[in-house]
């Protein structure tokens, strides 16, 4: 009798042995599980599962008795947070090293993890590493840009060698087409104005840590064909322009120019600083540039009687310079006999602001042929110098010896001559300002 109870109780262990297990109660396991742990009759537990309480300061040593290694052991480490581990949590054994098992699954609760949608934080936190090894940041299973460990970043690159290295195209804001007065913002980069008037761009202020944008550039360009845009720093702010001691208020701007400014980081004082012009010194402002020409011809006919001086019309010129200039001025003229078989002489007077500074003889005669009034072009160059204003110059004949004509039309006195040759006896000027 004894050897069948014991026959029947080794059978039913030995049965238990290789079958699920309850621990707790004496209900049946759940279906799927090989240990169930509970001791309430609704299958819950008034009670937990107490881990294996292991000492893990570095992730990548097994540290258990027994060196197995296999993959899926699992401990609660009570070793504080350092550079090799995440601090005291529930890890499991994958194999190579420790994995840490993040305890976060929703908005709610992210101690420790990041979450697909966003995180609530509820107070600043970091991402990345904690130790030697770079943070490279991936889509489509490709790296786009990587954050090395010593603080390089690197975008198309593995391999950044400045603090911002980008391998490929870089884009900034390019605002919308301003005209009138302009507040440059924060949100803008390249400034693009063509106003109908001149007018004002006002720099953004200079702010001081944390939000000091030091470093900041806009590229401000005046696009219109004839006005002045002034880009101005805030308040009392300057820019420095070329090194211009306190710097300046002020910075104009003309049709076709353009700047490029950087914020130094100062708060007050000079705060922007000029990086370069582009097209702030056109044609017209290059040293020994034509900046402009001028042309007049005669127009009414003059006579001038002997021991007398005479404007000859039409060729005068008044015109203002905005800046010291070097002119060349070319004229010709002439002189043609009033009455026949009286020859003529005199001198061709160029006046530059009332002051005569030069003069060019003519002479002029009959031919002994039935050709009447035969007269030669008297030409001369002369180099001024002139200041910024208003400046007038002029050609005046005086006749030394007979009267003389000029700016004749020659139609109806010249056989041959038709209206198209109205002009053609007639004295010129042409005057051709440069850039000193």
């Amino acid at each position: 009798m004894k050897k069948l109870l014991l026959i029947s109780i080794f059978a039913i262990c030995g049965n238990l042995l290789f079958s699920q297990v309850t621990i707790g109660d004496i209900a049946e396991p759940d279906a799927s599980a090989l240990l169930d742990l509970k001791n309430q009759p609704d299958k819950t537990s008034t009670r937990g599962l107490l881990l294996p309480r292991v000492v893990v300061s570095d992730t990548v040593a097994f540290t258990l008795i027994g060196e197995s290694k296999t993959a899926g052991m699992l401990i609660y480490n009570t070793a504080a947070k350092t550079a090799d581990n995440s601090g005291p949590g529930i890890y499991y054994w994958a194999g190579t090293s420790w994995r840490y098992v993040n305890n976060g699954t929703s908005s709610g609760s992210t101690d420790n993890n990041w979450l697909l949608g966003g995180n609530t934080n509820g107070s600043e936190k970091t991402i990345g590493t904690n130790d030697t090894y770079d943070l490279p940041i991936v889509t489509d299973n490709t790296e786009k840009m990587r954050v090395t460990f010593g603080g390089k970043v690197g975008i198309g690159t593995t391999t950044p060698a400045s603090t911002l290295t980008v391998n490929g195209s870089f884009a900034a804001a390019v605002g919308s087409m301003k005209t009138g007065n302009v507040t440059i913002a924060d949100n803008d980069f390249y400034v693009s104005w063509n106003g109908t008037s001149n007018a004002t761009a006002t720099l953004p202020q200079s702010q001081s840590i944390p939000n000091n944008f030091k470093g900041r550039i806009y590229c401000i360009k005046n696009t219109s064909t004839m006005y002045t845009l002034t880009v101005v720093p805030y308040g009392a702010e300057r820019i420095d322009e070329q090194g211009a001691g306190a710097g300046i208020a002020s910075l104009a701007i003309k049709p076709g120019e353009a700047v490029n400014l950087i914020n130094n980081g100062n708060t007050s004082g000079i705060t922007w600083e000029v990086i370069s012009y582009l097209n702030a010194v056109p044609m017209t402002e290059i040293p020994g540039a034509i900046s402009a020409v001028y042309n007049s011809m005669g127009t009414t006919e003059v006579i001038v009687p002997v021991n007398t001086i005479q404007d000859l019309a039409g060729v005068s010129q008044t015109f203002t310079l905005d800046k010291p200039s070097i002119i060349l001025i070319t004229y010709s003229a002439l002189p043609l006999p009033q009455d026949i078989a009286k020859p003529v002489q005199g001198s061709i007077d160029l006046v530059v602001d009332g002051t005569k500074n030069i003069s060019s003889y003519y002479s002029a005669t009959d031919s002994p042929t039935d050709l009447i009034r035969l007269g030669n072009y008297s030409t001369s160059q002369a180099v001024v110098n002139l200041n910024a204003g208003s400046h007038t110059i002029k050609l005046q004949a005086k006749s030394w010896y007979n009267a003389t004509v000029f700016n004749r039309n020659p139609v109806g006195v010249y056989s041959g001559a038709d209206s198209g040759d109205l002009n053609s006896m007639k004295a010129r000027m042409t005057i051709i300002v440069f850039n000193k």
